[in-house]
């Protein structure tokens, strides 16, 4: 095969680039901040009622969070051949990578406002004592 050094460059770069991770919120965060993670909502003493209600909150949430971490993986590789275009223009564009920084880290807040979501939902099945609980216990 016979590349022309840009194509032969641009193509080196997208193998490097396939194996680089950029950090984003969602890959390090999966609650949002101020809520403990492995808060033990034993404390609590749910009612069956309240079990049920949170098994319910707590599956729609999976299937949300499932299908939005399913669709922030088909923009995977379009998001690496932009990386390619940001590096390889002849140029460095501020507002291209702006808008490609943002494009990275979007998905992550998404999640994030998911987490927080049902975090409202589940306080909010709570009565107002075991909100008490909640508060004291499991937000730093």
């Amino acid at each position: 095969m016979n590349l022309k050094p840009q194509h032969l460059f641009k193509s080196l770069i997208l193998m490097c680039i396939s194996c680089w991770s950029v950090p984003t919120l969602a890959a390090t965060t999966t609650q949002p901040l101020g809520v403990q993670p492995n808060c033990d909502f034993r404390i609590l003493a749910l009612s069956e009622q309240q079990k049920q209600q949170w098994k319910r909150i707590r599956m729609e949430h999976r299937q949300a969070y499932e299908r939005a971490h399913s669709s922030r993986q088909k923009v995977n590789q379009i998001r690496r051949q932009r990386v390619v275009e940001i590096l390889t223009s002849s140029s460095f564009n501020d507002n291209n990578a702006r808008r490609y920084v943002q494009e990275i880290y979007d998905p992550a807040v998404d999640l994030a406002v998911l987490d927080l979501s049902v975090q409202y939902r589940l306080f909010h099945v709570l009565t107002p004592r075991q909100q008490v609980v909640w508060l004291s216990n499991c937000v730093r």
